[in-house]
């Protein structure tokens, strides 16, 4: 029988996980400050160029519309938050 893989459904304990582990990350980026990784990131933004020595140009770009809305931790923190959510669906609709 074939499967519908256009359809995620996620039983109420998953939608927990998942929210519980949101809530993690939310916890832990407002307890501790930006890490070397997403300070190195908001540098790619803050000077953007078409390519740097160990990282694609997509990490700058995609920062630098948050990072001139804000230069506040939580603006920088939106794009790596946004990814693993969106990774974390990918991961799910692939298994």
């Amino acid at each position: 029988m074939h499967k519908d893989s256009s359809k995620i459904q996620l039983n109420e304990i998953e939608k927990y996980f998942i929210a519980f582990l949101l809530l993690i990350h939310l916890f832990i980026a407002n307890c501790i400050g930006l890490s070397p990784d997403e300070a190195h990131y908001a540098l790619y933004a803050k000077y953007l160029d078409w390519s740097y020595y160990d990282h694609p140009p997509m990490v700058g770009w995609i920062q630098y519309a948050f990072l001139n809305l804000s230069a506040s931790e939580w603006s920088l923190r939106i794009v790596p938050m946004a990814s693993w959510l969106f990774t974390l669906y990918l991961l799910l609709k692939l298994s």
